[in-house]
């Protein structure tokens, strides 16, 4: 039997175009959509950061002033910048983890981090935004600039939270919506 050549053949490759597709997972993977206002600005990240190194130095201090009582290699300024490398990542990879999103800087600004494609933040997405790319940021001086997009994107995002589908949240609005849901409406009696 001939068939018309103006006919369409059946295809198993699927109707939708791949874009659609991503579209449509992360429609249906959403998580922690908020206003605009929910999300901390550039200066409240940027005191919480300053915190955050402060507690770092702390660390290496104390850590690598442990080991310079058995060994002088962290004398040498390479061991010493590998080191406090290391200390830095672990801190932000750790407390970012193991404290739900918050950091210690995060903890005293009411920030925390949270992702739009997951409940609660996966060993992946930590690593991704805070190890790799956090070392990203750190590699060079100039790679500092990868902050600014926080002061002028809309969900006032860096560069590590493009990369994981992240962001960071004052935690005062995420408490007053939560008591808006939460209180009981008022019935009324007709007596």
């Amino acid at each position: 039997m001939m068939q018309n050549p103006n006919e369409q053949q059946p295809t198993n490759q699927p109707a939708t175009s791949l874009p659609k597709f991503l579209a449509q997972k992360q429609q249906q993977n959403t998580f922690h959509q908020y206003p605009q206002e929910y999300f901390a600005g550039f200066w409240m990240r940027m005191w919480a950061y300053l915190v955050d190194l402060i507690a770092v130095g702390c660390l290496k201090t104390i850590i690598i002033g442990w080991f310079s009582w058995f060994t002088t290699i962290f004398d040498q300024p390479v061991i010493d910048k590998i080191s406090y490398l290391i200390i830095y990542l672990a801190y932000f990879i750790l407390m970012t983890k193991w404290n739900h999103g918050q950091t210690i800087g995060k903890m005293i600004f009411g920030l925390k981090v949270v992702c739009f494609s997951e409940d609660q933040l996966s060993w992946a997405t930590v690593l991704t935004r805070e190890g790799a790319c956090r070392f990203m940021l750190q590699a060079f001086i100039l790679c500092y600039f990868g902050y600014l997009p926080a002061a002028f994107s809309k969900r006032k995002s860096h560069i590590g939270d493009f990369f994981s589908n992240t962001g960071v949240v004052t935690l005062n609005y995420l408490k007053l919506t939560s008591e808006k849901t939460a209180q009981p409406k008022e019935e009324f009696v007709h007596g």
